[in-house]
């Protein structure tokens, strides 16, 4: 097994710091000239720079860009974060079917239910937006409750979510 070399090592963690760092243009430039460095890659090194480089396009308001870089990333990589962050994309940029289509397949990938609790509330916003209240705060109570399970704080969006549907009692 070839190992990546400690270029293509330092690119990948400044590129993967920089994003956590909310330095959304200094990991674009960087990914852009990791991508253009190395003709192999190591560890899905390509795969990861390219989905960096659609999160900060995201970032910085190209939202478009950004779902074509992730299309082309999920084509190699179905992991269910990967088809959540396309289906924000898609809701962004007002494709409420694709965000609903892929957040889904989401859903549906191989992954614990716990870690998908961000991805079972963007399902009950796009369920609520197409009027399905009922499945709507289905998916926000399963979002608080294995938030409640696993003792992690309520966001107040997720609180403000489930509270209006208390206010209308249609639903049981």
């Amino acid at each position: 097994m070839e190992l990546a070399s400690d270029k293509e090592s330092w690119y990948a963690y400044k590129s993967k710091a920089l994003i956590k760092l909310g330095k959304y243009q200094e990991c674009y430039d960087i990914s852009i000239v990791a991508i253009n460095t190395f003709d192999n890659f190591h560890y899905s090194n390509d795969i990861w720079f390219t989905r960096r480089i659609a999160l900060s396009k995201k970032a910085l308001g190209n939202t478009e860009e950004a779902i074509k870089e992730l299309l082309k990333v999920s084509k190699k990589k179905k992991e269910w974060f990967i088809l959540k962050e396309l289906a924000e994309l898609y809701k962004d940029a007002g494709n409420q079917d694709e965000a609903f289509r892929y957040a889904i397949q989401a859903v549906n990938s191989f992954g614990e239910l716990e870690y998908k609790v961000d991805l079972l509330f963007l399902i009950g916003e796009l369920l609520n937006e197409k009027k399905e209240d009922e499945l709507a705060y289905k998916h926000f109570l399963l979002a608080k409750l294995i938030r409640i399970n696993e003792m992690w704080s309520i966001p107040s969006k997720l609180s403000s979510a489930l509270e209006k549907f208390s206010k209308n009692s249609t639903i049981t």
